[in-house]
């Protein structure tokens, strides 16, 4: 993404504070479904199908649902914080 600011951050707080980033992730997804009005809940099974590594079931059963993930997520980052690195930049920057 562009958001380069909260990318960095959710990396920190990924790989140094995993709760407090699992704590913000549920909390996200349980608003925007709430809000979305959707009535299953599949938040625990993919967060059991990520630790067990169960790509299959991600692939199969979660696709959806984590893909509306990310999109929550994306969207709570990028309201978070609105400075933008052109794609240009960030492929110079990045590194293999």
């Amino acid at each position: 993404s562009g958001n380069v600011i909260m990318d960095f951050l959710e990396f920190i707080y990924k790989n140094y504070r995993y709760n407090e980033w699992m704590k913000w992730v549920e909390n996200v997804w349980r608003k925007n479904a709430m809000e979305a009005g959707q009535e299953d809940d599949p938040f625990e099974g993919i967060v059991y199908a990520f630790k067990a590594g169960k790509a299959d079931l991600l692939q199969n059963r979660f696709s959806k649902d984590l893909q509306r993930l990310k999109n929550y997520l994306r969207q709570a980052k990028d309201s978070s914080y609105q400075l933008r690195v052109r794609k240009e930049l960030r492929n110079l920057l990045n590194y293999p």
